[in-house]
């Protein structure tokens, strides 16, 4: 498991109104790091070390949307963070008075970018095979006015 993954779990827990404190992960974290070196585990050490520059190469939502190609609206990456079902990976931190700014690694931003279907999911498909299976169609209205 990734600092990453670590820190994003733990800030689940934040966000559910769970008092979870991050500093003893980052310690911890830090600690086996040193005892790599110590240790002579380069390996080890190298990976570690690659986490906490990981966890500190932070994007949040405005460039999280930059990311994304076609780029998305800052207010479509707030609708996809505050509604649920939540549609962007759990933040590794949360800044502000009230839970406003949502920061994400730059690798977990970009892997996100990477798995989600974008607006080429229709590609090739007719409105017969979109009907199919069971998706609406684009611009349809979900059900009929007035029957």
């Amino acid at each position: 498991m990734r600092l990453v993954d670590v820190l994003a779990a733990v800030t689940l827990q934040c966000l559910d109104g769970c008092e979870v404190p991050r500093r003893p992960v980052l310690s911890a974290h830090a600690l086996g790091l040193v005892t790599a070196l110590r240790s002579g585990r380069a390996d080890l050490a190298e990976r570690l070390g690659r986490e906490q520059e990981a966890v500190l190469d932070t994007v949040d939502e405005w460039e999280l949307g930059g990311l994304v190609r076609p780029p998305v609206r800052y207010r479509t990456i707030k609708n996809y963070k505050l509604n649920t079902p939540r549609r962007v990976p759990p933040p590794v931190q949360v800044v502000g008075n009230h839970q406003t700014v949502w920061l994400w690694a730059r690798t977990q931003a970009t892997a996100w970018v990477e798995a989600r279907p974008g607006v080429g999911w229709r590609s090739g498909l007719t409105d017969a095979d979109i009907q199919a299976s069971g998706r609406r169609l684009p611009g349809r209205p979900r059900r009929r006015l007035g029957a």
